[in-house]
């Protein structure tokens, strides 16, 4: 497993889909990869990279997500972590 595609990485991932899914943008839409992508003054495939793991997501990355949508870095900890347990619950029920 590349550190891009570790338990922590993936739940940073996960934890951006549902930023991007709850926030809408004043049409009603969503945020898309682009519009982050362009938020964060990163490239579209870099951010797509980091969005499937592919390439790790930097403690940077984590404020300037939380800045983005709004939310408090600490905000964004909490759902990384929740996400984190999550996915330890899924692999154990998956080992059982």
């Amino acid at each position: 497993m590349s550190s891009a595609d570790s338990p922590h990485q993936r739940a940073m991932s996960a934890t951006v889909r549902v930023l991007m899914e709850r926030t809408r943008l004043p049409g009603g839409g969503r945020t898309t990869v682009t519009e982050l992508a362009h938020a964060l003054g990163e490239k579209q495939p870099t951010l797509s990279r980091k969005m499937t793991n592919s390439r790790s997501w930097s403690l940077e990355n984590l404020f300037e997500v939380a800045d983005h949508f709004g939310v408090e870095p600490s905000a964004v900890v909490r759902m990384v972590s929740e996400e984190l347990e999550h996915q330890e619950r899924m692999e154990r029920a998956a080992s059982s």
